[in-house]
Order: structure tokens, then C-alpha cells, then sequence
């Protein structure tokens, strides 16, 4: 697995720096101020401030050196105050928060996107106290009152999809008019025990009682959470499944998404940890545990017998769709482990260009593929949709040529669902005299378009190709995908980059594309037949190791299952 994707250079880093980054004992060189270098144990400070507003000296240092903190307030990450308390100076304290621009780092640079804003030191110091006092893996569940906030809305809007709009409008007005409010945090202990706390300090005290000559030492106060919503009535396992669905919604969307409801463990750690998502990955592991134990997630032995296969259940697809039960069909699996190692290719596919394009968001990775007009992780359905967002670039040629094939595609679907539905079908709508290959026939034989870049006239396209791809395969199969570009795009070249299992799948495609074609005169096969269709020139090939064996299999080699 590459742990390099657990640092990501900033954003900041001058344009070109980010190629050649110096590792330095896990961390990444990241710029000329005076913090150079984010380690593990900066993440660790910059969420502890990040989670509880306040931390002293005393705790701070249980990360950063002396010398590392005031680095920090130097380049105006974090600030130091001094709090003092009535009596002796000796009870002062130094205490440090996050400044505005530090608190924009960590949201730019660390995705660490729900800050608790710091209130006062004697109230987050308590806060404080009792995050310190947890153990690491105590500390990874831990949510501010702003995600348990986000977590009741969730459970209202549940309520409200379910028919219940009476409780739901109850739990609404008791949160508008303060009746019911939000700790100012939320674990979860060892044993399972989820954890309510508030700190209750003696100006709050004074705001609602006024009393006089109260201590000033902060109160304190812990609740078992038993229900969001603080009813006595346990919650039932569907609202379970809910709230953890919420929780780790993005975790979910990952494997539906891109995965198409199957992913790699290890793969998903990665992808998770470099959007910033989860602490580490153990805490990918935790959330992927919970969520097997609520009946969302499976779980299959991969190739290598080391790792997991990680499979969404058909709750999963409830929750995207807003479905019932009923209106959603049971994942099926397949018989052969083909199109799981085909999806962990995109995967790997995938992880490359976030590495190589710094995407260190969600949106920063969907903006990246619709914007050079990917299908690698579209589904057949997806095209009509598809052809419909590249409209502006696939119909300036030729536009009533774009308008038949975006018929064919509309009927096809719609002979789909009749077939799913038992109906009779009719014919689709034929096509221009001109036979060329759809896209359609090109995304089934596993042919994507990676990008489409209209500047240099050119569509680039990606074949995740098996052992047992021979070379008239792969040629028939980027001719017809060249022959559907020019229909719609006369002036546009074809790059096909065929991605080999290792480095013994990439010689073997390239000693039988180079081979000299039958019957000709020492023609290599590949150009044969480029020339053969007037294509030389206008179409090119590249193969490339994508080291796919030994990054996700542990080196081991399938001899069936890995077919294309």
C-alpha cells in the first residue's frame, strides 16, 4: 500500500515543487516557512485544538516539542494567552488556540473540516481535560456538538421519510427554542459506551440562577447517550443503521461510487486517509467493523487470502436512493472474482491520479473526472446522462449524427426496463448507413474514456486488460473505439493506455503487439493493422505496469480470475 498518500503536499507549495517532495521520516518537505515538515504528531496537536478550542502547555507538549510550538505561533498557526485566575499567579496558565489561519489550514490542507470554535479557557480546558485523559482509539470517536448536531438533523429528516412528521416537528421545535441542545462532545468508551459531555462552568450557572459566591472551579457533567433525542424509548435497528449510515456516510459513497458497492480494505483506507476522512487507519477499520456489525456492510476473502473485500448490503442502497426495501434489488455476486479485481484496478487507477493531482476532496475528485469527461466508474446507464454533459464538445461537428446516437442509447435503456419488467420490446432505431462502434459496445468491452482534451484534438481511453488479452483483441477493440470518436469528431487522434497486471503482463502485451504481422514485410502487428484501416498516425498505443500484483495481491498471481 502506498503510505505516501497519507501526506499530501500543501496547496501552498509553489507550481512544479510537489513533484520531487523529500521524505523525512514519514513526512513530506512542504515549504520554506518555519513548520516544513506535517508529521503524524502534528496531526495529533492540530485535532486536539481543533476538537477542544483550548489546550495548555502541559498538553500541548504531549505531542510538540517546546521549540516545535513556538514555531507554530511564528508562522501564526496557533496563538498563546495567558489565563489567569483570581489569587496566585502561580495557578496561570499558558493555553493556545487556533488562529483564523490556522484553523483555515487545517480545513485546506488536513481536511479537517468540523471545528469546534474555542469559547473561553476555563470552559475548554475542562473539555480538554477529559479528551487528554482518553486513549487514542477513544479520541478517534470523538464528535463536537456541531456533528452531533448534524447527526439529530439526520434523525429528524429520517423521521420525516418514514411518515412520522409529528415527532420529527417535535424534536425541530425543542431544538429552535432551546429545549433540547447538544453536548459540547461525544465518545465512545472501550466497553461500547457512548458518552454525552457537557462542561457546565460557573458564569453559564450564573446566566440561569445568578447565585452568589459561586466556586470557580468549572462544573462538569456526564450522561450516558442513550437516544439523540433523550427519550427512554430504545433506539430500533433501523435507526441504528441509519445514524451509522450518516456517520460514515462518506466512507459509504466511496464504495458505492467508485467502487460500484464493492471495494478493497486496503484500498479504501488509502482513499479514505487521503481525503482526509479518518485520523488513520485504524480508524477506517473500526468504522468498516461497525458498520459490518449493523448488517450495511459484508465482507469476502480476497486473491490473496490477507486482505478483505469490503461489500455494501442492499441497506446501503436504501439510504442513497431513498427507496424502500422492496423497490431495491439484492446485490448480486458474481461467480468468478473478474469483476471485483476490475474494479480494484480503477480503484488503483484512480488513487494514482488523486496522488498525482493532489485531490484531497470528494468534490475535488468528481470535479477532476467530469470536467475531462471520464467513464471509468459510469455504469451503462450513466451514458445518456453522459452524452447529454458532453453535448457542447460530441455534437459540434456533427449534430444530427450526436442526436441518433443519443436515440439509440435513450431506447436501449428504455428496452432494458421493459425487458426487467417482462414486456415485449421493439426494434432499436437504426442507425446512420455509416456502421460504427457506440460507445455503449465500447464501455461493455471495458474500454473508458479517460479524458477528453479538446485543445490537442485528442480522447484518451483506458483498458484494464487481463492475462489473456491477445493482441487482435486489443486492436479490434481501440479501431472500433477510434472509428466512434471520428463519427462524432473527425479531427480528434485516439490514445488506447492499455494497463498490465505487472511487469510480466506488460512485456507479454508488448512482445505480441510488436510481433511482425502475418504476411507482411517485418510490420509490426499493432501498425498492420492501423495501416490496414488508415489509421496510422491518427491512433496510438501505450502499455503501462500498473503494479497492480504487488501493490493489492501480495504478489499473488490468478490464472483464471483475472481474465478481461
Amino acid at each position: 500500500m502506498r503510505q505516501a498518500l497519507q501526506f499530501r503536499p500543501l496547496r501552498s507549495t509553489p507550481s512544479g515543487s510537489s513533484l520531487n517532495h523529500c521524505r523525512m521520516n514519514g513526512g513530506i518537505h512542504i515549504s520554506k516557512k518555519r513548520i516544513t515538515t506535517i508529521y503524524p504528531r502534528d496531526r495529533k496537536a492540530l485535532s486536539a485544538l481543533s476538537r477542544c478550542g483550548y489546550v495548555n502547555r502541559e498538553q500541548l507538549s504531549q505531542f510538540l516539542r517546546n521549540k516545535r510550538i513556538e514555531s507554530y505561533c511564528k508562522d501564526s498557526l496557533i496563538e498563546k494567552s495567558i489565563y489567569s485566575q483570581p489569587g496566585s499567579k502561580a495557578s496561570d496558565q499558558e493555553v493556545y488556540r487556533l488562529t483564523s489561519k490556522g484553523r483555515d489550514f487545517c480545513r485546506r490542507e488536513l481536511s479537517i473540516t468540523r471545528l469546534y470554535g474555542a469559547q473561553n479557557p476555563a470552559h475548554d480546558l475542562v473539555l480538554a481535560d477529559r479528551y487528554f485523559s482518553l486513549s487514542e482509539s477513544e479520541r478517534e470517536t470523538w464528535q463536537t456538538e456541531s456533528q452531533s448536531r448534524e447527526i439529530i438533523n439526520a434523525h429528524i429528516q429520517h423521521l420525516r421519510e418514514q411518515g412520522n412528521e409529528e415527532h420529527a416537528r417535535e424534536l425541530w421545535d425543542k431544538l429552535q427554542d432551546g429545549r433540547l441542545s447538544m453536548p459540547d462532545a461525544v465518545y465512545t468508551r472501550a466497553d461500547g459506551v457512548s458518552v454525552a459531555f457537557e462542561v457546565v462552568t460557573n458564569t453559564m450557572v450564573r446566566q440561569s440562577w445568578k447565585p452568589r459566591n459561586r466556586p470557580q472551579k468549572p462544573l462538569e457533567r456526564r450522561l450516558k447517550f442513550k437516544r439523540l433525542e433523550r427519550s427512554k424509548r430504545p433506539m430500533t435497528q433501523e435507526q441504528k443503521k441509519y445514524l451509522l449510515c450518516t456517520q460514515h456516510r462518506s466512507l459509504l459513497y466511496i464504495i458505492l461510487h467508485f467502487g460500484n458497492g464493492v471495494m478493497l480494505l486496503p484500498q479504501l483506507r488509502v482513499f479514505c486517509l487521503t481525503l482526509g476522512l479518518y485520523a488513520n487507519g485504524q480508524a477506517v477499520n473500526r468504522a468498516v467493523r461497525e458498520l459490518r456489525e449493523a448488517d450495511i456492510l459484508n465482507r469476502q476473502t480476497w486473491i490473496d487470502s490477507n486482505s478483505d473485500l469490503v461489500l455494501c448490503r442492499k441497506y446501503v442502497y436504501c439510504f442513497f436512493t431513498g427507496k424502500a426495501r422492496e423497490e431495491v434489488a439484492t446485490p448480486r455476486r458474481p461467480n468468478t472474482m473478474a469483476p471485483y479485481i476490475l474494479q480494484a484496478r480503477k480503484i488503483d487507477w484512480l488513487l494514482l491520479i488523486m496522488e498525482k493531482n493532489h485531490l484531497t476532496t470528494l468534490e475535488s475528485v468528481e470535479k477532476y473526472l467530469l470536467a475531462h469527461g471520464c467513464t471509468v466508474f459510469l455504469r451503462l446507464p450513466d451514458l445518456l446522462a453522459y452524452y447529454e454533459q458532453c453535448a457542447p464538445i460530441l455534437a459540434q461537428v456533427y449534430p444530427s449524427r450526436f442526436q441518433e446516437q443519443t436515440e439509440q442509447l435513450r431506447a436501449g435503456m428504455e428496452q432494458r426496463s421493459r425487458l426487467a419488467r417482462g414486456e415485449p420490446i421493439a426494434p432499436l432505431p437504426a442507425l446512420s448507413p455509416e456502421p460504427v462502434a457506440t460507445l455503449e459496445k465500447t464501455h461493455r468491452r471495458g474500454l473508458y474514456i479517460s479524458g477528453i482534451y479538446p485543445q490537442q484534438k485528442t480522447v484518451c481511453f483506458a483498458l484494464f486488460a487481463g492475462r489473456e488479452a491477445t493482441a487482435q483483441k486489443v486492436m479490434d477493440w481501440v479501431i472500433d473505439a477510434h472509428s466512434w470518436v471520428i463519427s462524432l469528431l473527425p479531427d480528434y487522434n485516439t490514445i488506447l493506455y492499455v494497463y498490465a497486471l505487472d511487469a510480466n503482463h506488460e512485456e507479454a502485451l508488448k512482445s505480441v503487439l510488436t510481433a511482425v504481422a502475418p504476411k507482411s514485410e517485418q510490420i509490426p502487428y499493432y501498425r498492420y493493422r492501423l495501416e490496414g484501416r488508415k489509421f496510422a498516425g491518427r491512433v496510438r498505443l501505450g502499455i503501462i505496469d500498473s503494479h497492480f500484483v504487488t501493490r493489492w495481491c501480495g504478489g499473488v498471481c490468478r490464472t483464471h480470475s483475472d481474465r478481461h
